[in-house]
């Protein structure tokens, strides 16, 4: 922006009112005037309108019809004294009639016609103003303001639906030019322009909330009233539900939905839908709002989240994150075996694969399966217990089972379990093992019998080779006891 173009601002004369002058000849119909004769132009032999009312009700299940829609020429909501303003009533009609009711602070006006002009603006007739058709609902209001300064920042609306565009004019009294004017929002320049008196933000959005205003140079530098301006969000950030209780069991459906709502003046916007969890996309930009595990596993708990994104991609919205947690349907299945270990051949072997459903799941049925090594040996029945009649050396092994559901989409496997069966030993073979051991135990007995008869008589000689005779100096004979 070229500052050192802009001449030096003068405060002098700024935010004063235009000079007294002379009324201008009226040729143009304000509100006041609406009973005054020969002010305003209908139709000849207009028919009186069927008031409808302003709220629709669904009948029979039908929805609302549509709201009618407001436009103006020019497009500005305020205007100066004298100017004149046209409005536009858009909506369905019935066939081959396009009567209008318009309607000026909520009182119905005797104009039929879908164009309503106000040639000559005066300030009584700033106010609200509503139109509707034969097949729509009333407008949303427009409100109109009359404006008398040197400078004026007429705006196309003081609301707007976020991504709508927004215009505004730096506009002079009777149609002055402005040269090198700044247009404000929030009392920080924006826009610097020379000649163009008009701005528009082609997208809006939550940033452009705020007062604006704009000055522009005549004889002097004149600054406008601020102007505010609301932006509506299009659509609230989504929310993201579930259609399951807390915690969710293992197994079963969980359907999620990102819910939000379009403002109801935007109903031909199409909004699209994604759903992450963590850092995983689980669904990527559909029109529909939902997503559907089909069956919970553990594997599914996390920080689920979804977006909503219009179909230009220019608003996108974030529902805060959901913690899912997933409940075991059941845990782990534990292998047990009825006899005592070692299993001897020829005794009977009960298997028992032990697991438990949650309370919350008492419909479920589990099915199991036995195996030992890579063969199976019983494949999904009801039971959870597998005998082995008569145990051979053969059926020593690894052991485990495994508990399945009806549909096959949750199964567990136990630990292995290790079983070892010894054969069965003749009676020969017995007693011969029953006088080994019995001999082994006597000599082990006659040997430490030996072994204490030796050590007492070894005790006894070193106790006998101690006595040592020593002759003292004196003649004295001493004996030593060590």
């Amino acid at each position: 922006m070229r500052r050192s173009s802009l001449p030096a601002l003068s405060t002098k004369g700024a935010r004063r009112q235009p000079t007294e002058r002379p009324e201008a000849p009226r040729v143009h119909t304000s509100r006041s005037e609406l009973s005054r004769p020969g002010r305003l132009s209908e139709p000849p032999g207009g028919r009186a309108f069927a008031r409808r009312p302003h709220v629709g009700v669904p009948v029979g299940g039908q929805t609302d019809p549509p709201k009618a829609v407001i436009t103006l020429q020019p497009p500005w909501v305020n205007v100066f004294q004298m100017e004149t303003v046209t409005f536009w009533c858009e909506g369905p009609r019935l066939p081959g009639d396009s009567s209008t009711q318009w309607f000026v602070n909520g009182t119905a006006i005797g104009i039929l016609t879908p164009s309503y002009s106000i040639a000559a603006a005066s300030f009584s007739d700033t106010g609200e103003y509503r139109c509707q058709t034969g097949l729509s609902m009333a407008s949303d209001p427009v409100q109109l303001e009359i404006h008398k300064d040197w400078v004026l920042l007429q705006v196309s609306s003081r609301v707007v639906t976020e991504g709508k565009p927004l215009t505004l004019r730096c506009h002079g009294w009777d149609n002055n030019q402005l040269s090198n004017m700044l247009f404000y929002q929030n009392n920080k320049i924006f826009k610097f322009s020379p000649w163009d008196s008009e701005v528009t933000i082609l997208r809006t959005n939550m940033s452009h909330n705020g007062i604006y205003h704009c000055s522009g140079q005549l004889k002097a530098r004149f600054t406008s009233a601020g102007v505010s301006i609301t932006i509506k969000e299009l659509f609230p950030a989504p929310v993201l539900k579930a259609s399951s209780s807390f915690p969710l069991v293992e197994g079963n459906p969980v359907n999620l939905s990102c819910e939000t709502k379009l403002l109801s003046q935007s109903p031909e916007v199409q909004l699209y839908f994604s759903f992450y969890v963590g850092n995983e996309t689980l669904m990527n930009r559909t029109p529909s709002s939902k997503y559907q595990i089909l069956t919970a596993k553990r594997e599914d708990p996390g920080l689920y989240r979804c977006e909503a994104i219009t179909e230009d991609g220019t608003i996108i919205r974030q529902s805060p994150e959901l913690k899912l947690q997933v409940r075991e349907l059941f845990p782990a299945p534990v292998l047990k075996a009825s006899s005592s270990f070692p299993i001897v051949e020829g005794n009977p072997v009960n298997l028992r694969c032990e697991t438990k459903l949650l309370s919350q799941s008492p419909e479920v049925q589990l099915y199991f399966s036995f195996y030992v090594g890579n063969e199976t040996l019983m494949n999904r029945t009801t039971s959870s217990e597998y005998q082995i009649l008569t145990a051979k050396r053969e059926d020593s092994g690894l052991y485990r089972c495994e508990a399945i559901t009806e549909d096959g989409t949750i199964i567990r496997q136990s630990p292995e379990l290790e079983l070892q069966v010894r054969g069965l030993q003749s009676p020969a073979h017995i007693w011969f093992h029953v006088v080994f051991s019995l001999a082994t135990g006597i000599i082990f007995l006659v040997n430490n019998v030996f072994c204490v008869i030796i050590h007492k008589e070894l005790q006894k000689q070193k106790k006998l080779n101690s006595e040592i005779p020593m002759d003292s100096g004196q003649g004295k004979k001493v004996t030593s006891y060590l």
